[in-house]
């Protein structure tokens, strides 16, 4: 399940289970286990024009009934793919998406990103 957190700040999502689950600044990518685990305590955040939105894809299924699904991130049209990359503030999910995609355009477009993260959060070099 891809998510995107539209809040500059971290959020700590309850599980159904036991514990809690992490959600980072921008594109996440959560197992649908996990997903299915933290959904419930992140229904009012949830959803068109609220601060997470997730990518799915609707089909139909029988009785013409809509069918709802998770999109993967190696499902991705390219462009797509690049503009989730552009929100990813994360260099974990950087390396779980690389980890997942072996798209060559999309990997380039990752560690143009990752060389980003790293650049914006490298410690101020000494004189």
């Amino acid at each position: 399940m891809i998510i995107n957190f539209r809040k500059a700040r971290c959020l700590v999502a309850a599980r159904k289970s036991k514990g809690s689950l992490t959600i980072v600044p921008g594109v996440n990518i959560l197992d649908d286990k996990d997903w299915e685990d933290i959904k419930d305590s992140l229904k009012d955040r949830t959803g068109e024009g609220k601060d997470i939105t997730t990518v799915v894809k609707v089909s139909k299924g029988p009785g013409g009934k809509d069918v709802v699904t998770s999109v993967k991130v190696n499902e991705l049209d390219p462009v797509q793919a690049e503009t989730l990359i552009q929100s990813v503030a994360s260099l974990d999910v950087i390396k779980k998406w690389l980890k997942l995609d072996s798209r060559d355009g999309v990997r380039a477009q990752l560690f143009e990103r990752q060389a980003e993260i790293q650049t914006a959060t490298a410690p101020p070099a000494k004189d």
